[in-house]
């Protein structure tokens, strides 16, 4: 079990399997990838869930969550918090009485009748309560178990580092399509080689050579580099990950 008790702006979450993540309600976005037999208690304002299954999400969320590629999803809302965490819906900017944990769009299933990716995850099912409190002592990461191993995140950017040191004037960035960037592109992953010091700006220069169907759709798109919205361009390092997010309609 994994509690995230100190909200950041935005959350990534990527290839967890049979693990609890509690975490207070943050102002951004969540992402949720490569995840199964897991349940997730989170607030945010936009959640996005990609290529998982078997999965309990336990929400607050102002927009409909969306799903891509997944199956075997549960939705409930978002718990009671305790008492020194009453407030943490309205500090993260959420409206306490406006929850669309139910209103799950399915990018993958377009038609008036219900999706069979997901379903409400009925009452008796549903857990009584979370722990919000936080654990004491924990391990540094030298003394963590051999079952505990870097996350992906950390052994890419170390991979990529290297790789980027032995050819001495690129970088490697991979990019995760969304929704109708995916259509468009036709593949929901892809990695990229840019100059050394090259910025967002230049990668969306890229994709748009790269994936010409893309191009009329990427000015739209919002683009989130390591889980994080990019407000203007930044500077793009070895091993980052950046997600092409089209606009969501009535979100």
């Amino acid at each position: 079990e994994v509690r995230l008790l100190r909200p950041s702006n935005s959350l990534w979450i990527r290839r967890l399997t049979r693990c609890t993540i509690v975490a207070v309600p943050l102002p951004g976005a969540i992402y949720v990838t490569e995840c199964t037999d897991c349940t997730f208690v989170m607030g945010a304002r936009q959640v996005r869930l990609h290529t998982s299954t078997g999965c309990d999400f336990y929400l607050h969320v102002s927009s409909h969550p969306i799903i891509e590629r997944c199956d075997g999803l549960r939705f409930a809302p978002y718990p009671t918090l305790p008492a020194p965490l009453t407030g943490a819906v309205a500090a993260a900017g959420l409206d306490p009485s406006r929850n669309e944990w139910r209103q799950v769009d399915d990018f993958d299933w377009l038609k008036a009748q219900q999706s069979p990716h997901w379903s409400i995850l009925p009452e008796p099912d549903r857990h009584a309560a979370f722990d919000f409190c936080a654990t004491a002592g924990e391990p540094p990461a030298a003394d963590l178990p051999p079952s505990c191993p870097p996350s992906p995140a950390a052994e890419g950017a170390a991979e990529g580092a290297a790789e980027g040191a032995a050819e001495g004037g690129t970088i490697t960035v991979t990019v995760l399509f969304f929704a109708a960037a995916r259509e468009e592109a036709e593949t929901s992953r892809a990695s990229l080689q840019l100059d050394a010091g090259s910025d967002t700006d230049a990668l969306r220069a890229l994709l748009a050579q790269r994936y010409p169907d893309l191009q009329p759709l990427l000015a739209r798109c919002a683009l989130a580099r390591n889980a994080e919205y990019v407000q203007s361009s930044e500077q793009l390092r070895d091993g980052d990950e950046v997600a092409v997010i089209p606009p969501v309609s009535g979100g």
